[in-house]
């Protein structure tokens, strides 16, 4: 026995009267870079653990990061880096002054 096809189908919507419109362009803003310097006999290389967007919530992440990574924390230097990019503040949570081998 084969289906019927007399499905009811519902009229088409009324047009909104609203259409689509183009807009300008929008360029992203440029970051403000910071440079960060460090004078460690060759370490140089960090390991950045997140973005946050308060400065508590850095230092939070890399509370939890020594609590529960590797000894090669240890000779690192915990900071939190401030970037402010686009009209909005980023906190940077890393462990800095590692040697490359030590960081990857």
């Amino acid at each position: 026995m084969l289906a019927s096809n007399n499905i009811p189908v519902p009229p088409p919507a009324a047009p909104s009267g609203r259409g689509f419109s183009l807009i300008q362009p929008a360029m992203a803003a440029t970051p403000q870079v910071q440079n960060v310097s460090f004078n460690s006999g060759g370490r140089s290389w960090g390991i950045q653990v997140g973005a946050y967007d308060s400065s508590s919530n850095a230092k939070a992440a890399l509370g939890m990061a020594e609590l529960t990574g590797a000894n090669i924390l240890t000779k690192a230097q915990p900071v939190v880096m401030t970037i402010h990019t686009g009209g909005s503040t980023k906190y940077r949570a890393r462990f800095v002054g590692l040697q490359h081998d030590e960081a990857v």
